[in-house]
């Protein structure tokens, strides 16, 4: 695995840094975790540790947004899994269901053959410049993570910071880490390994790369029971196998 610090090349003081780590939970599902069930029981101190090496001092910040039906069951018992590990902190943002004209990607392709658009003269056919469409946009949570972090740098309270996305969104709050001289590294969730210019050319160094044996190798165990043996969550059975639910 790649280790970032570890006590066998660093000084001993080294391995006592305070890390944080900054998960930007929706960035990360759609560049990593979409459609791959198998590796959604993710325990992201797991993860960081796999990545970065061991600290004392490691806090995992997660920020993401409450989902809705079916797919927000299974986020909630993921939740509750995060809870079993306290360096792990879950901050919420809202996820507001909306609706919006957008035009059609690909009108021929995407209806029935026999379907066609009925204009308001009875005896046209024509096909809509666009349509309604029901979207569901996340608030805040980009902007608590980017506040965050710069008013943890203010505070001194983290020795090196890294941020888990691709959203360049980031930009002015990386720019700003760098001018507070603060130590910030990127972890970029695609799987070619790149980063967006815009977050790299801040930072002027290569982001670390997960590879699907990170992530496979830090799942949660299917059954998380507490000392005394108890059952507090198991992995949702939509996550156990290869489907293509969310």
């Amino acid at each position: 695995m790649q280790s970032l610090f570890c006590c066998s090349n660093f000084k001993k003081e080294n391995c006592f840094m305070r890390v944080s780590v900054n998960v930007d939970g929706l960035n990360f599902y759609n560049q990593k975790m979409k459609k791959r069930p198998s590796l959604k029981w993710l325990n992201l101190y797991l993860l960081a540790q796999n990545l970065l090496g061991d600290h004392h001092q490691l806090t995992v910040h997660y920020f993401t947004s409450n989902l809705f039906e079916e797919a927000g069951q299974r986020q909630q018992l993921y939740f509750k899994a995060l809870q079993t590990v306290p360096a792990i902190k879950t901050h919420k943002g809202r996820m507001v269901p909306d609706k919006k004209f957008r035009p059609p990607v690909s009108p021929l392709n995407t209806r029935p053959a026999d379907f066609s658009w009925q204009s308001p003269v009875a005896s046209a056919v024509c096909e809509p410049r666009k349509v309604k469409v029901k979207i569901r946009t996340e608030k805040q949570t980009d902007v608590h993570l980017g506040v965050r972090l710069i008013s943890e740098a203010y505070e001194n309270r983290f020795d090196k910071a890294y941020l888990l996305s691709n959203d360049t969104d980031f930009r002015p709050a990386l720019l700003q880490l760098v001018r507070l001289h603060k130590d910030i590294c990127l972890i970029t969730p695609l799987k070619n390994g790149e980063i967006s210019k815009w977050l790299g050319s801040v930072l002027g160094q290569t982001p670390l790369t997960m590879t699907d044996a990170h992530l496979a190798e830090a799942q949660f165990p299917d059954e998380i029971r507490n000392r005394h043996g108890a059952l507090v969550v198991a992995r949702p059975a939509a996550w156990r196998q290869l489907s293509l639910l969310s």
